[in-house]
């Protein structure tokens, strides 16, 4: 059960649907460095100056867009363990008012 005011529920509520889109916002970021990376073996394969340095770059990308999927997941996740924590608060001396 629920220890909070509707105003704190409401703005748990709220920051809850905005930790789910980061989730969805990672999800994106990985398959973007996936397609990257498909790009990049394409280039590679094809061989050549030019495809070699699309192949390299495309290979970096691919990380920082990994990296930054990896860190948007962990910290909504992180973001959804708060708020559950926070809904589950039980009422105590130090949250009297």
């Amino acid at each position: 059960m629920s220890v909070l005011n509707p105003e704190q529920a409401e703005l748990l509520r709220k920051q809850r649907v905005i930790a789910h889109r980061a989730l969805g916002q990672g999800r994106r970021w990985y398959l973007r460095a996936v397609l990257m990376m498909v790009i990049a073996s394409a280039a590679g394969w094809r061989g050549g100056q030019i495809n070699y340095t699309v192949a390299i770059v495309m290979v970096i990308l691919s990380g920082i867009a990994a990296s930054m999927g990896r860190s948007m997941r962990r910290s909504a996740r992180e973001s959804l363990q708060k708020i559950a924590l926070m809904e589950r608060q039980a009422p105590g001396p130090a949250n009297a008012p």
